[in-house]
């Protein structure tokens, strides 16, 4: 229920955002826009690497991946995972009573996807979906509404990508080390598994 929650919240920050940008709003809502818009390149130029999350909250990076991106063959997909962050998040306080059993604060995880069909045929691949285990105990799911955009069917040559967020129970315990766990692609029109389940183990400084 809370992640039907969170979607529905995240969904309607997007189509509020989208509807500002309409040539029909007023000047006041232009204005706010303007103002928004300024906030969100100030913070994301912070050198902590600190931003702010659109309806979310207020993000900090506080510990990293390594530096290069993880190339994945999963034929016939490639899948790359990229810019492995633990965050802290000051939820907004819309949020709070969604999170985290109603904590103001939040640590998770983000990874960036991208996954590319290399073949005409249909696949459908869910790395957005992946598992993570954690060397503190933990087994997590992504949270529905902040999956990104790399998983789904790709219908032929095409690719997708998206950041993915995955929140901890224990926001106490520092990470040090994390294994993702992505189920293989299958034919979309079969539903008949291609190749095998990956397990990719991450250091985190």
């Amino acid at each position: 229920m809370k992640k039907l929650l969170l979607f529905s919240l995240i969904a309607g920050s997007l189509t509020l955002a989208a509807c500002s940008n309409d040539d029909t709003v007023s000047a006041d809502k232009e204005k706010e826009t303007s103002q928004s818009e300024s906030t969100q390149t100030n913070q994301d130029e912070k050198e902590d690497g600190s931003f702010y999350e659109e309806g979310f909250g207020q993000v900090k990076v506080i510990a990293n991946g390594p530096k290069e991106a993880k190339k994945i063959d999963m034929d016939p997909m490639k899948l790359e995972l990229n810019n492995i962050r633990v965050v802290d998040v000051e939820l907004d306080k819309e949020m709070v009573e969604y999170i985290n059993d109603g904590r103001e604060t939040s640590r998770g995880i983000i990874i960036d996807i991208t996954a590319e069909n290399t073949t005409e045929d249909d696949i459908t691949f869910d790395p957005n979906q992946a598992i993570i285990v954690t060397d503190t105990g933990e087994q997590i799911e992504s949270d529905l509404g902040l999956m990104g955009e790399a998983g789904g069917d790709s219908l032929g040559k095409v690719t997708k990508e998206g950041s993915t967020w995955w929140f901890l129970d224990n926001i106490d315990k520092d990470v040090k080390r994390i294994t993702v766990i992505i189920s293989a692609p299958y034919d979309t029109q079969t539903g008949e598994s291609i190749g095998e389940e990956k397990r990719i183990e991450f250091e985190i400084e």
